[in-house]
């Protein structure tokens, strides 16, 4: 596959012959207990929400004050040189805080045979919030991610969900919810147009079960964003087809699925700087077809400890 082709616009149409890696994709159907921590007093320490202060553009002078609560110490001031390789791997600090937006947009659209019978679209924000509890000797980290809907009744809404992650970003462990990762990180170092596949484990608006899929990434430059110097990684589901039975047993419906986006790492600091990532399903039953986009945006803001 050429740089071209890995950088096109999936088609949400013809199924397309599906490779080796696809057919390894399945609908994810593991059973586990969903136990709260919404009660856990223990959380109650990271649930402080900071104040954002007003975004410094173009500072580039050495030293210069601290910048989204990491001092120069700790930034390193490291330019990212693909030339030399890089290795991009999930950084766990204890105690460290890393903040970020999230905004969700969604459209979704019935047709029957062709003919639009309904189409809608809305879009809700959040705030994001990680925290790393403790980690291991072999690299993994145990964090805490609390989700949080803007407004006064944010706090009673929160999501509060415990992961065990791996430096690469696999899910390890969970509670709080069915385990999901956004994105996979290479064993190797890379290099500009370095490429590499992964699985990820993506939510599906029409079943409670997430999806098992693979995902291919590149390496297409660098940038700089909020005060983070990050390589910039291209992602791509190519559109693949799954079974997925319906909820009253009634039959099953044929799903297609695809999503391609962009992500942001930044290797100093071992964190997602910012993701954009737009997954297309589209159930078809008989001649209805349920066709839902979703957009997710995930920015990073400010970082502590």
């Amino acid at each position: 596959m050429n740089q071209g082709d890995r950088l096109a616009e999936p088609r949400y149409g013809d199924v397309p012959e599906r490779t080796e890696g696809q057919r390894h994709c399945s609908h994810y159907e593991e059973n586990r207990s969903h136990r709260t921590l919404h009660d856990s007093r223990e959380l109650e320490d990271y649930l402080v929400i900071p104040t954002f202060g007003p975004r410094k553009q173009g500072m580039k002078e050495r030293p210069s004050p601290p910048r989204n609560g990491l001092s120069n110490r700790v930034r390193g001031y490291v330019d990212v040189d693909l030339d030399s390789g890089i290795d991009l791997r999930l950084k766990f600090v204890p105690g460290r805080r890393v903040f970020y937006s999230l905004e969700t947009q969604l459209e979704q659209q019935v047709q029957r045979s062709g003919q639009i019978l309904n189409e809608n679209e809305t879009s809700f924000d959040a705030n994001l919030r990680q925290r790393c509890l403790a980690a291991d000797d072999d690299g993994t980290g145990h964090m805490i991610t609390i989700t949080t809907p803007p407004g006064e009744a944010g706090e009673i809404q929160r999501q509060i969900v415990y992961q065990r992650l791996d430096p690469r970003g696999a899910v390890l462990d969970v509670s709080g919810m069915n385990p999901t990762n956004s994105f996979s990180l290479p064993e190797e170092k890379v290099e500009m147009d370095t490429t590499w596949s992964g699985e990820v484990i993506l939510p599906l608006p029409q079943s409670p079960q997430p999806v098992r899929c693979l995902t291919e990434y590149m390496v297409i430059g660098t940038t700089t964003f909020n005060g983070l110097e990050c390589v910039k990684i291209d992602c791509v589901v190519d559109e693949f087809e799954f079974d997925l039975p319906m909820p009253d047993g009634s039959g099953v419906a044929k799903v297609l699925m695809g999503s391609q986006g962009t992500m942001l790492f930044a290797p100093e600091e071992g964190i997602l700087a910012r993701m954009e990532v737009e997954t297309v399903t589209s159930p078809h039953i008989g001649q209805i077809v349920f066709t839902t986009s979703t957009m997710i945006t995930q920015e990073f803001k400010t970082i502590e400890g």
